[in-house]
């Protein structure tokens, strides 16, 4: 394996090459090679090489050199910096800088300047938040005096300086959830990161500061600090508020109501003072215009929305993006209401999950989705392992969707963005998702069983989680789970066998359930035969049935997808996983061979894989079922 240092050197010089490409609009493929290169030597060293980025020398150093590096540059990648200074320079010159949008004839004697001429979108208000216009008003300070670029070079090392306090927060609160450092370097080394803050200075740096200061106030349990970081994160870009409810259930959770709402009076005072230049007459009006003209008319790599507009276009050929978009913002204010509601909160942790994943579906259901804002949730990602996938996906992907500038297919690059952190996302959650469809399951095989299952003693042999089990209990049922694994997931009494011989006496239980197991089972006659031994009624068989061998290999291929990860194949001496399925017939000649009496055999599904049940009677008489050990 070779040294760390040689990936570290790696990502350096990529990120070296991306400065001296600018990069801009002309150098986007050699770009994307060197931007995809440290892109990779970033992941090598965080999945090989942890103890190496652990050093906190090696970590924080690393992060201010890449991001020296890259300072110098000016890409063309986005034209913010000009709207950035012309807010500075109209503060500076003692101008309210949201009063009027930049082609107001108020604003004349600035429009004849070539900073007037370089901007974007003219005619709208400014919407940058107040901790955003404290770094505008320095670089407007520096244009009136020394003009351009000393002015973008001054904004853009205010910025770098408050992401750099923003990084040293997050790793004080790794520090203090008593964490690896390693995982900052998947924000501080990033090299979407530093291409947008330390080369295209966006205002993400100062939010990282907020977020940083949040993070290190959640981690360490001081809700004064975590509050002022809320209040600035905000302040800097005005979405994260929707984190405050969540902010105050953790808190709450952690110190009672009345600490969480005492604590916040300093950052309550905070925001009031950031607050007024927004407030003041005839300003507010015109943030809000413009924000909401934003959210109808400007659309960039939107996921939900794009998809949303394609499918509206398809059936009535009209294009309805500008009642889309706002109807995405009330989604999405709506679920994150309910996110803030009924997320967990007991520890840390889970206010970090819920915090990624409220910047995760804002993300999803805006129209607008710039490669910058993915710094919202970067900043986080240390902090949690929950949904890190689709993130870091995201900081790749979102690179190539500056082509959309040169002139690239927007639709193409947009799915392959969105496409991706789809894939990704349900990697991440496969187990979620899988544990609530069990579930779901265990409810919907226990009323088909119903009708069948008789009071008394029940035993699920092969129970796998016990969601069934847990379905069919009842005051009258004693219900135990047997399996191979220990893998019970609810609150029943469970033992772990070795798949041949079950440790019971000969008609221990009045019935034994076998739902969906004996084709798991490496000798599924044998398991049977165990099965009629100890059960004094009944046993409950359902089985995945075939007719036609395509239906087998359709059944084998979906089993496996499905039950991936669950521990349930089952091995050949010298051979692979193997699953026994069988037709109807071939079951009901081996219950025959059993001695086992059929009392009903029925399909319990129209639609799907032949999902059957058996309803045996074992051979001969039993008397009481024996005491289970």
């Amino acid at each position: 394996m070779r040294s760390p240092h040689t990936f570290a050197l790696l990502l350096w010089g990529s990120v070296a090459v991306l400065a001296a490409l600018g990069p801009d609009r002309a150098t986007l493929w050699p770009a994307t090679v060197a931007y995809t290169s440290a892109f990779l030597a970033l992941l090598h060293l965080w999945r090989r090489h942890r103890a190496y980025l652990d050093d906190p020398r090696v970590l924080l150093g690393g992060a201010v050199l890449l991001r020296v590096t890259l300072f110098p540059a000016l890409p063309d990648l986005s034209d913010d910096l000009f709207r950035y200074v012309w807010d500075g320079w109209l503060s500076f010159s003692g101008m309210n800088p949201y009063l009027y949008p930049p082609a107001d004839p108020a604003l004349a004697a600035w429009q004849g300047s070539p900073l007037y001429l370089a901007l974007n979108s003219a005619a709208y208000h400014s919407v940058y938040p107040p901790l955003s216009q404290v770094v505008f008003f320095a670089g407007g300070a520096a244009y009136e005096h020394l003009g351009w670029p000393a002015a973008a070079y001054v904004v853009k090392g205010g910025f770098l300086a408050l992401e750099v306090a923003g990084i040293a927060g997050i790793f004080f609160a790794l520090r203090a959830l008593g964490r690896e450092c390693a995982s900052l370097a998947l924000y501080a080394w990033n090299p979407l990161v530093l291409v947008t803050i330390a080369g295209s200075g966006h205002t993400e740096g100062g939010l990282t500061a907020a977020l940083g200061l949040l993070a290190f106030g959640v981690a360490s349990g001081r809700g004064k600090t975590a509050w002022c970081g809320l209040v600035l994160a905000a302040a800097s870009k005005g979405v994260p508020i929707v984190l405050a409810p969540l902010l105050f259930r953790r808190l709450k959770e952690a110190g009672g109501s009345g600490r969480a709402l005492g604590d916040a009076w300093p950052a309550a005072l905070l925001a009031l003072a950031l607050a007024l230049p927004v407030i003041a007459p005839g300003a507010l009006a015109g943030v809000i215009s413009s924000l909401d003209l934003y959210v109808r008319l400007f659309e960039f790599n939107g996921g939900l929305y794009l998809l949303a507009q394609e499918v509206v276009r398809a059936f009535t050929g009209e294009d309805y993006g500008r009642t889309i978009g706002p109807l995405l913002r009330w989604l999405f204010l709506g679920i994150a209401l309910l996110v803030s509601l009924r997320w967990p909160v007991r520890g840390a942790e889970d206010w970090f999950q819920g915090a990624l994943l409220l910047f995760g579906l804002y993300l999803a259901t805006a129209t607008t989705v710039h490669p910058w804002y993915l710094g919202w949730g970067l900043a986080l990602v240390p902090l949690t392992s929950f949904i890190r996938g689709p993130w870091l996906w995201a900081s790749w992907a979102a690179f190539l969707t500056y082509f959309t500038y040169a002139g690239g297919p927007h639709g193409v690059l947009t799915a392959i963005f969105w496409g991706g952190v789809a894939l990704f996302l349900v990697r991440d959650l496969e187990g979620a998702i899988r544990d609530r469809l069990l579930r779901w399951a265990g409810r919907r095989k226990a009323r088909q069983l119903e009708d069948v299952l008789q009071d008394g003693s029940l035993l699920d042999l092969g129970a796998g989680e016990g969601y069934v089990a847990a379905e069919l209990r009842r005051a009258d049922r004693t219900i135990y789970l047997m399996d191979v694994r220990p893998s019970f997931q609810v609150p029943l009494p469970g033992v772990v066998y070795d798949g041949s011989r079950v440790p019971l006496r000969d008609g221990a239980v009045d019935t034994v359930l076998l739902s969906l197991a004996l084709h798991h089972a490496e000798n599924p006659d044998r398991v049977l035969a165990e099965a009629l031994r100890v059960a004094r009624k009944r046993v409950l068989v359902t089985e995945s049935t075939y007719r036609w061998g395509w239906e087998r290999n359709a059944l084998e291929v979906a089993d496996r997808w499905a039950n991936r990860g669950r521990g349930m194949e089952t091995k050949e001496a010298g051979g692979g996983a193997t699953l026994h399925f069988r037709t109807v017939g071939s079951w009901l000649g081996a219950f025959s061979e059993a001695g086992a009496e059929v009392l009903e055999s029925r399909r319990l599904n129209r639609v799907g894989h032949r999902h059957h049940l058996f309803v045996l009677r074992p051979r001969g008489v039993r008397g009481a079922p024996a005491p289970l050990p």
